[in-house]
C-alpha cells in the first residue's frame, strides 16, 4: 500500500465562496491583489498544457494578513482543488465545468471542444469568479 501526503501552507482565510458568503467586504486594492493572484495562477497552469476544469469561488483559498486594519491588510489568493485538471491532449470530450454557474456557453457540448478550446472555459470561470469579487453579486446569467 502506498501513502501519500501532502503539505501545503494553511490558508486561514478559508475560501472565496466563505467570504462571500459571510458578506465580507474586500478594499479595492485586495479585490486587485486577488484578482492578480488568480490570473497568474491560471496563467502557470495553462502554461504547462493543463486545464483546471472546475475553477469555482470554492477553489480559491484566501489567505489574510492578520496585521493592520481590515481594509489594508495584505491578502493572497490562489486556486485549489485539482481533481479534474487534464492535459489539454488527453481532454478532447471532456465535460468542463461541475458547476453550470461556472460553464462558458461553448461548454454545453462538451463532444465539440478540443484542444485549447479548454483553455476558454478556465477563462469563463476565472471571469464569473471576478465579476462577483468586483461587483458583490452574481452575474445576471445566474438565476
Amino acid at each position: 500500500v502506498k501513502v501519500y501526503n501532502i503539505m501545503c501552507k494553511l490558508y486561514e482565510g478559508g475560501t472565496l465562496s466563505k467570504a462571500f458568503s459571510s458578506k465580507y467586504k474586500f478594499s479595492f486594492k485586495q479585490k486587485l491583489d486577488i484578482a492578480s493572484d488568480l490570473l497568474e495562477g491560471l496563467s502557470a497552469i495553462h502554461a504547462k498544457g493543463l486545464v483546471h476544469r472546475d475553477l469555482t469561488s470554492r477553489n480559491v483559498l484566501l489567505d489574510l494578513s492578520k496585521k493592520g486594519k481590515r481594509k489594508n491588510r495584505m491578502i493572497s489568493a490562489v486556486i485549489a482543488d485539482f481533481g479534474r485538471v487534464k492535459h489539454i491532449d488527453t481532454a478532447n470530450g471532456a465535460k468542463v465545468q461541475f458547476n453550470s454557474r461556472y460553464l462558458a456557453p461553448e461548454g454545453i457540448i462538451a463532444e465539440k471542444l478540443s484542444g485549447e478550446d479548454y483553455f476558454a472555459t478556465d477563462l469563463f470561470a476565472l471571469g464569473c469568479i471576478l465579476h462577483k469579487l468586483h461587483f458583490e453579486k452574481s452575474g445576471p446569467w445566474v438565476d
